[in-house]
């Protein structure tokens, strides 16, 4: 008689998983109690930062800016995008080797409130601790990644960069029409009657997208005006034609004053080390510095090789119409990024 039974290959592998998960989950809550209190610069990705003469530090942002939360394959609830964005910054911030900060941007933005966090932060500590900051813009940095740039001093782009777009989408999908075509009724029992506005079995009345559109324009005001603070005297043209959610190639962001220079990120650590009054032609770039607990190394490197096999390849637009649909949204949708 045949019996079905595992390929000791793939056993093999299974049980060595499973051995795997057992050893390091107790290695987890031996090396990190969950009832610790971490400050900022422990949180941030930074840990250990290397050199002791003074220099330049680096601020990756290369993702969408959101404040949501998942969990590790241990089970810890991870840091947002956002607050590893803002934990870093003011890990370096409050670092008194760090005279200058440069914020590496590559990101077609994110909701307003992780938006206006990271913004709020920094300048909370640039003000605080009158540290130069110089924005350097990769391939995109739109919308809600262009809003946490306006801290910066100084705003270097490449030629081909995407930037601008500085606006407010929101956007659901609406079935009402193929659901008559069907004849598919629809029975929202709601507690008023706008309760179920953008739902997408019916269609919104005209009362409701006006509401919206007030809604949307209330949001974008607070966009708009932390640009105009920011860059208000540098624009070349009417607030209302550049900021109205176009966007911009970097040599036309140059030209209208969305942006300050074209460059490289070498020439963006230049123009922080001159704010600084650092030597631009030998800059010290602080750097992150590698754990020194191998424990820890080993519990990181399985926990975020598991979810990485996990993670889903989301296109934005995707994001948008499941996870925040009918949200008001910082975000450029003609980046296929995830």
């Amino acid at each position: 008689m045949k019996t079905d039974s595992i390929p000791p290959v793939k056993g093999y592998i299974a049980l060595g998983l499973i051995a795997l998960a057992v050893v390091f989950g107790i290695i987890n809550l031996m090396v990190k109690p969950k009832s610790a209190v971490v400050s900022p610069k422990e949180k941030s990705s930074m840990k250990n930062i290397t050199f002791t003469k003074p220099g330049i530090a680096i601020v990756t942002i290369d993702e969408i800016i959101t404040l949501e939360r998942a969990r590790s394959f241990f089970g810890e609830p991870t840091r947002s995008s956002a607050e590893m964005i803002a934990d870093d910054f003011e890990a370096y911030a409050n670092d008194e080797r760090v005279k200058a900060i440069v914020l590496s941007v590559n990101s077609p933005g994110g909701t307003p409130a992780a938006c206006e966090m990271i913004y709020k932060r920094m300048m909370t500590l640039k003000n605080r601790n009158k540290l130069p900051i110089v924005a350097h813009f990769r391939e995109v940095a739109a919308s809600g990644a262009y809003y946490i740039s306006m801290p910066a001093d100084k705003i270097v782009v490449s030629a081909g960069t995407i930037t601008g777009s500085v606006g407010v989408i929101m956007y659901t999908i609406n079935f009402s029409g193929l659901m008559e075509k069907f004849g598919v009724k629809y029975y929202g029992i709601v507690s008023g009657k706008s309760k179920d506005i953008l739902s997408p079995y019916r269609k919104p009345s005209n009362d409701e997208i006006d509401y919206l559109n007030a809604m949307v324009y209330d949001v974008y005001t607070d966009f708009r005006d932390v640009v105009l603070q920011s860059r208000g005297e540098k624009l070349k043209g009417s607030p209302n034609v550049l900021l109205d959610g176009r966007v911009f190639s970097g040599r036309q962001a140059v030209r209208v004053g969305i942006a300050d220079m074209i460059g490289t990120e070498r020439d963006a650590i230049a123009e922080a080390c001159k704010l600084a009054k650092l030597d631009p032609e030998n800059p010290n770039i602080i750097v992150p510095q590698e754990h020194d607990n191998l424990f820890i190394r080993m519990r990181q490197a399985l926990g975020s090789m598991v979810q990485g096999s996990m993670k889903s390849d989301t296109g934005i637009e995707q994001l948008i119409t499941q996870k925040y649909s009918g949200i008001p949204m910082y975000m450029y949708l003609g980046h296929g990024g995830k």
